[in-house]
C-alpha cells in the first residue's frame, strides 16, 4: 500500500469520527453524558504554556465541571486503571515542536510495540504534527497516523485544536484501542471546548460504560478527595500548587531523554470518579528501547532525512512540489532581505559567495570522480555470476557524463568561434576594399593638384637668390629693416616681462620648427638668445625648479597662521611608509592660494597649488572639531551667525568673510591696525530689521562658582564656562558686535604679528641664535597590554608628565621631550625640563629666544620672569641676549604639540602588539628605540624640587608686572643684568636699546660681593692716558663681546652699555 492509499484510508476513517464543539463549560455534560443510567468516566486533556501563571484560573474552570471531581496530573507518564471487568490504560504523551519528527514516530512505535495492550488503551496528548483532514496532509503526518493505525489505535479528534490567525490545525490528539469490547458496552465521545484560557483548546473524552457497578464510583470519590484536601490545608495558593505537582504529578526521565518532564511544560489532566490503583511504570528498562548516545540520535536523525529525500526524489509529483516549495522560500527570504542576489552584494560578499561557489563545485566534482573511480573498479573487479554474464572488460565503457559535457562545450565554443572569425574576415575584406578606394581617389586627387601647387622656398634661399638679382637690392633692405626692428622691439618688450607666465608665453612665441633649424642663438642676438628658448633648461633643472616650489608651497602652508599642528596621537597619516603628523588648514585653499601669490610674487596656477600640497596637510572636517578653539574668534562668529539668520547682515557668517569686508588685505597688519587710509573707513552694511522682535545668539560666557574642595574641605573659587543662548534685540546685538570690533582687530593682529616677527625670525636666523619652541603635551596614563579589572577601574594607574620641545638652529631642526613623574606644570617644572635641551646647544649659540602659549600658570608670570632674567646666565653661559615670546591666547598649536604625540602614539603601538609601558623608563626606552630622531630625556624628580626651593628662597626678590597677560615678549641682556624688558608685541631688531612695544622693565635688585668691586685706582693709572677709552679696561668679559685690543675699539661706544655693569677685578 502506497502513501496515497494510506491518506485516503486515513481521510475516510476521519469522515466516520464525530467530535462535538462547544464554547459553554454548563453545556459540557448535557453533551458528553448521553446516557444518565451508564458509568461515565471523562478524560480532560489542558495544554497550558504556562501553568503557573494561569493555575487560579485552571482550578475555577476545573471545578465548574463537576463539584465533585479529582484532578489527576500526569505528563509523559503511563497509568494502568483496573475496573471490575475492565483494565484501562492511559498514556500522555507530548513531543516538542523543535524535536524531530521521524525520530518520535520511531520511538512511538518501538513503545507501542512492546506495549502490553488492556482492554482499553488511550493516548492522549500535544504531539505537534497536524492531522486536520482539511489541510493536506505532509509526509510526516501520514507516516504518524500510519504508526498508530498499525498498532490499532484510532483517531478521535477530527476538528482543529489551536487557531492561530488563518491557520487552523489539529495538534493536539486522542487516540483509542480497543480490545475485543462490544459497543453496547462502552461508547466513546469527544468535544473541543473553545476557551480563551490557552492558544489550545482543552479537549474532554467520556467513556461509558453500561455494565459498571454505582457503588465503585462513590467509594473512589470518597478516597481521591481525601488525598486532594490534604493538600488545601495549605494557606497559600502557590504553596498548594507546589505539593500538587509533587504528590499528584511528579516527574520522569524517558530512556531516550537526559532531562526530567516538568507539569510547567506540558500537563494532561485526567478527571477520574472511578475506583482505581495507579501503577506508574516504574520499571522501564525492559520495555523501553535503549538510551541513545547524542551520535546515536544525530545519525539516525540524518538517516531519516536521507530517507525523506529519497522517497521524494523517487516520486516526481513530490520532487516537483518541493522544488515549488523551496523556491517560494527563497523569493520570500529575498522579499524579506534574508537573502541577496549575487548583483544586489557588495564587493566583499560577491567575493565570498563565489568562494564558497568554487568550494561547493570542487567538492562535487570529487564526489563525482570518486563515484566513477569505484563504479569502475567494482565493474572491473567483480566476476560474472554466470557463464553467460559477459565479462567486465568486454563490456564497452560509457564515457564519463562530465567529460562528454565538456566535449559538447567545447563543440559549441569552437564552432561559436569559427562563426565569429568568419564575420571579422569578412568584415576586414570590405575595410580593405574601401581602403583601396580612397587610395586610388588620393592618388588621383595628388596627380590632380600637383601642377597647381607652389614649391615652398626656404628663408635662406629666398635671401640668397633676392641678394644675386640686383633689381631686388630695395626689398633686401626692407626685409633687413623688419628684421632689425623686430629685433629691437622684442629685446625692449622681454625686459618689461615679470611674470613666469608671460616669460613662457614668449618663448612659446619665438621658438618652433625654422628658429632651430637655423639656430638663431648663433646669430648673436640678445632677441633670440639660447636661455630664452629654453634650450638651456634640462631635466635635472627642471625637476629642481618643481622641487624648489614645491618646498616653498610646503613651508607656506607649515607655517602656523595658515595651519594648526595636531595634538592627538591618533591624528597622523601614512602614505607611501613616510608617517606624518596631521595639520589643518586655517581658511580654504583658494585665499590660502591668493595669500600665497601675494606674498611669494611666485605667479602659480590653483590647480598647482592644490597638486603640491603636502599629503598631511588637510582641510578641517566636523570630525576634526578643536577643543582648543579661541574665545574671541568664537564669540565673533556666532553673532555673525545670528546676524545672518536673522537676515539683517546675510553676507558675512564668520569671522574670514568679516575681515575680507573691512580689509583690504586680512594678513595686513597695517589693515588690522585700522591705520590703513583705504580700508579705516570700511564698515559693516546691515539691513533693514524690526527691533520689537528678539534674536537668539549663542555665546561662550564664564562665571566664577564657589566650591568645596573634597580632600581639603575648604572652599575655593573657579571660573566655569558655558555656551549659553540667550534673546537680545537686533539693535543691542549690533551695539554689541560693534563693541567687541575693536577687541577683535587687536586680537587678530597681535596673532598675525606674532606669526610673522617668528616666522622671519626663523628664516634669518645665523649661527649664533636658537629658537626653543615649547609646550606641556597631555600626560600619558601608562598601560598594560592586558589589564585586571582592579587596575583598569582602580587607582592603581600611573602617568607621566611629557615636555616637548622643537630646537631651530641655522640649516638645522631637533626634537626633544623631557619626561617626569611629576605633575606640576609650574616654573620650577619648566626650566627642570629645559635643562637638558640648553645642554644641547652649540657653543656658537648666544642669543636664545624661548616660544610658547602664554597662560600664566606655567609660562607667563614672575617665577619665570626672575629665573629667566637672574638665573638663566648660570644655566647657559654662554647666553647674551635672551627673550621669550608668547602667542596670542588660543592661537599656540605647533610643532611641539606634534612631538608629544607621537611619543605617545608609539607607546601605545607597543602595547598594541603585546608590550607594556608600566613606568617612566620604559617608555623613555621604547621612543628611544623606536623614534631616535627625538632626544629624550629623565627628568629626576629632585631636580624639580631643588628649582623650586630655589624659587621659594628668592620668592621676596619676585617683582610682579601690572600688564602681565598684555605681555608677548620678555626680553634681557648680560650687558644688562638683573633687568628685563616687557613688550606688548615681539620685536627681533637686534638692538639693545629696542624700545619697540615697551611697556616697561623688570629690576631685580641683587647683592654686590665685596671682592667684586673695583676702584678708581685699578681702572686708571699712572701710566695710562688719559683719552684712552672705557672699555680698554673692560676685562674677562664673560661673552668677549668687547676685546682688549685697544686698536679694535670703537672709541664711540655709548658709555649706556656699561651702565649697571658690575664689573670685576683684574
Amino acid at each position: 500500500m502506497n502513501d496515497i492509499d494510506v491518506a485516503d484510508d486515513i481521510l475516510d476513517n476521519y469522515n466516520s469520527i464525530v467530535t462535538a464543539e462547544c464554547e459553554n463549560l454548563f453545556d459540557i455534560n448535557t453533551i458528553l453524558l448521553t446516557n444518565e443510567n451508564a458509568q461515565n468516566m471523562t478524560i480532560l486533556h489542558y495544554n497550558i504554556r504556562s501553568l503557573r501563571a494561569n493555575f487560579d484560573e485552571l482550578c475555577i474552570n476545573v471545578n465548574k465541571f463537576n463539584e465533585k471531581r479529582n484532578i489527576v496530573a500526569v505528563s509523559m507518564l503511563e497509568c494502568n486503571i483496573e475496573l471490575d471487568n475492565y483494565n484501562l490504560n492511559i498514556i500522555g504523551v507530548y513531543r516538542p515542536n523543535p524535536t524531530n519528527t521521524q525520530v518520535f514516530i520511531e520511538d512511538m512505535d518501538d513503545y507501542l510495540n512492546k506495549l502490553i495492550k488492556n482492554d482499553i488503551s488511550v493516548i492522549i496528548g500535544d504531539v505537534n504534527i497536524d492531522i486536520n483532514p482539511n489541510n493536506k496532509l505532509n509526509t510526516e503526518s501520514l507516516a504518524y497516523t500510519n504508526m498508530l493505525t498499525k498498532n490499532g489505535f484510532l483517531q478521535q479528534i477530527s476538528v482543529p485544536t489551536r487557531i492561530d490567525g488563518d491557520s487552523a490545525t489539529t495538534i493536539d490528539h486522542i487516540a483509542t484501542f480497543v480490545n475485543n469490547i462490544s459497543e453496547s458496552k462502552v461508547k466513546f465521545n469527544s468535544l473541543v471546548l473553545h476557551n480563551s484560557l490557552t492558544d489550545h483548546y482543552p479537549l474532554f473524552y467520556n467513556i461509558e460504560f453500561s455494565e459498571l457497578k454505582p457503588e465503585t464510583l462513590r467509594t473512589a470519590s470518597q478516597i481521591k478527595i481525601n488525598q486532594f484536601d490534604e493538600s488545601c490545608n495549605y494557606s497559600n495558593q502557590r504553596d498548594k500548587f507546589q505539593y500538587l505537582l509533587s504528590y499528584e504529578v511528579g516527574g520522569y526521565v524517558l530512556p531516550d531523554r537526559h532531562h526530567i518532564v516538568r507539569p510547567t511544560i506540558s500537563c494532561t489532566m485526567y478527571g477520574i470518579p472511578l475506583k482505581l490503583t495507579a501503577k506508574y511504570a516504574n520499571e522501564y528498562d525492559d520495555t523501553m528501547p535503549p538510551k541513545r548516545s547524542r551520535e546515536e540520535i544525530l545519525r539516525r536523525k540524518r538517516e531519516a532525512e536521507k530517507t525523506r529525500m529519497l522517497k521524494i526524489k523517487n516520486d516526481p509529483i513530490k520532487l516537483a512540489e518541493y522544488k515549488e516549495k523551496e523556491k517560494q522560500k527563497y523569493l520570500k527570504k529575498i522579499e524579506k532581505g534574508q537573502r541577496k542576489r549575487i548583483n544586489q552584494m557588495t564587493d566583499r560578499e560577491k567575493r565570498s559567495t563565489r568562494r564558497k561557489w568554487r568550494e561547493y563545485s570542487s567538492t562535487y566534482r570529487q564526489k563525482k570522480v570518486v563515484e566513477h573511480h569505484t563504479e569502475n573498479f567494482m565493474r572491473e573487479t567483480t566476476p560474472p555470476l554466470s557463464d553467460n554474464e559477459p565479462h567486465p572488460e568486454n563490456i564497452p565503457h560509457i564515457a564519463d557524463r562530465r567529460a562528454q559535457e565538456a566535449k559538447r562545450r567545447s563543440w559549441k565554443q569552437r564552432k561559436l568561434r569559427n562563426r565569429q572569425i568568419k564575420q571579422k574576415d569578412a568584415y576586414i575584406f570590405e575595410l580593405k576594399k574601401k581602403i583601396k578606394s580612397q587610395r586610388q581617389k588620393y592618388k588621383r586627387l595628388k596627380e590632380k593638384t600637383k601642377n597647381d601647387r607652389k614649391v615652398q622656398i626656404s628663408p635662406k634661399t629666398q635671401i640668397e637668390n633676392m641678394a644675386k638679382d640686383p633689381k631686388q637690392h630695395g626689398a633686401v633692405v626692407k626685409k633687413a629693416i623688419f628684421g632689425e626692428v623686430l629685433k629691437m622691439q622684442i629685446e625692449q618688450n622681454y625686459v618689461k616681462l615679470k611674470r613666469n607666465e608671460e616669460k613662457a608665453t614668449f618663448k612659446k612665441t619665438i621658438t618652433g620648427k625654422l628658429t632651430d633649424k637655423y639656430k638663431l642663438w648663433r646669430f648673436n642676438s640678445t632677441a633670440v638668445t639660447y636661455k630664452k628658448t629654453g634650450h638651456n633648461l634640462t631635466t635635472f633643472h627642471k625637476k629642481n625648479q618643481k622641487l624648489r616650489l614645491q618646498k616653498m608651497v610646503q613651508e607656506f602652508l607649515e607655517d602656523d597662521s595658515n595651519s594648526r599642528q595636531t595634538a592627538g596621537k591618533k591624528e597622523f597619516v601614512t602614505r607611501n611608509k613616510i608617517r606624518k603628523q596631521k595639520r589643518y588648514i586655517l581658511d580654504t585653499l583658494r585665499r590660502l592660494h591668493e595669500k600665497f601669490v601675494s606674498v611669494t610674487a611666485s605667479n602659480i596656477s590653483y590647480a598647482l597649488f592644490c597638486r603640491l600640497r603636502p599629503f598631511w596637510i588637510v582641510p578641517a572636517s566636523l570630525k576634526n572639531h578643536d577643543t582648543c578653539a579661541c574665545l574671541v574668534h568664537e564669540n565673533i562668529d556666532l553673532k555673525l551667525n545670528a546676524l545672518k539668520c536673522a537676515k539683517i547682515l546675510p553676507p558675512v557668517d564668520s569671522h574670514q568673510k568679516l575681515l575680507e569686508t573691512l580689509c583690504c588685505d586680512r594678513y595686513n597688519e597695517t589693515c588690522l591696525e585700522r591705520t590703513c587710509d583705504a580700508c579705516c573707513v570700511k564698515a559693516l552694511r546691515y539691513s533693514e530689521f524690526n527691533n520689537a522682535s528678539t534674536i537668539l545668539c549663542k555665546q561662550w560666557t564664564n562665571k566664577r562658582e564657589v566650591i568645596t574642595d573634597n580632600k581639603t574641605n575648604m572652599q575655593r573659587f573657579i571660573t566655569k564656562y558655558r555656551k549659553e543662548t540667550i534673546q537680545i534685540t537686533p539693535r543691542d546685538l549690533i551695539l554689541e558686535l560693534e563693541h567687541d570690533l575693536k577687541t577683535f582687530f587687536r586680537h587678530v593682529f597681535n596673532m598675525v604679528h606674532q606669526y610673522n616677527s617668528i616666522r622671519q625670525m626663523k628664516e634669518s636666523l645665523t649661527e649664533m641664535d636658537a629658537i626653543i619652541h615649547m609646550d606641556f603635551s597631555e600626560n600619558y596614563s601608562t598601560k598594560y597590554n592586558k589589564e585586571i579589572q582592579a587596575f583598569h577601574f582602580g587607582g592603581s594607574r600611573t602617568q607621566i608628565s611629557l615636555h616637548t620641545v622643537v630646537l631651530y638652529l641655522k640649516g638645522a631642526t631637533s626634537s626633544h621631550c623631557t619626561i617626569s613623574s611629576n605633575l606640576s606644570h609650574g616654573a620650577g617644572s619648566i626650566w627642570a625640563h629645559l635643562k637638558p635641551v640648553l645642554a644641547t646647544l652649540p657653543s656658537t649659540v648666544e642669543n636664545i629666544h624661548f616660544l610658547s602659549d602664554g597662560p600664566v600658570s606655567q609660562y607667563r608670570n614672575k617665577s619665570m620672569f626672575y629665573v629667566l632674567g637672574c638665573k638663566l646666565e648660570k644655566m647657559y653661559p654662554n647666553v647674551s641676549r635672551y627673550s621669550w615670546n608668547y602667542h596670542e591666547a588660543g592661537h599656540g598649536k605647533g610643532a611641539p604639540d606634534g612631538v608629544g604625540a607621537t611619543c605617545k602614539r608609539t607607546a601605545d603601538e607597543v602595547i598594541a602588539r603585546g608590550g607594556d609601558i608600566a613606568n617612566l623608563e620604559q617608555f623613555a626606552a621604547v621612543v628611544r628605540e623606536r623614534c631616535p630622531s627625538i632626544y629624550v630625556s629623565v627628568i629626576d624628580e629632585q631636580e624639580i624640587e631643588k628649582m623650586n626651593a630655589m624659587i621659594n628662597e628668592d620668592s621676596s626678590k619676585l617683582v610682579a608686572f601690572k600688564g602681565t597677560l598684555s605681555v608677548y615678549q620678555v626680553t634681557g641682556s648680560v650687558y644688562f643684568p638683573n633687568q628685563l624688558v616687557m613688550k606688548s608685541l615681539s620685536c627681533f631688531c637686534n638692538s639693545d636699546g629696542c624700545e619697540h612695544y615697551k611697556l616697561g622693565c623688570v629690576k631685580y635688585k641683587q647683592p654686590i660681593h665685596p671682592d667684586e668691586r673695583l676702584n678708581i685706582s685699578t681702572v686708571y693709572t699712572d701710566s695710562e692716558d688719559d683719552n684712552l677709552p672705557l672699555s680698554s679696561y673692560i676685562v674677562n668679559n664673560p661673552r668677549n663681546k668687547i676685546v682688549q685690543d685697544t686698536d679694535s675699539e670703537d672709541d664711540n661706544l655709548p658709555l649706556s652699555i656699561w651702565s649697571n655693569q658690575t664689573f670685576k677685578k683684574q
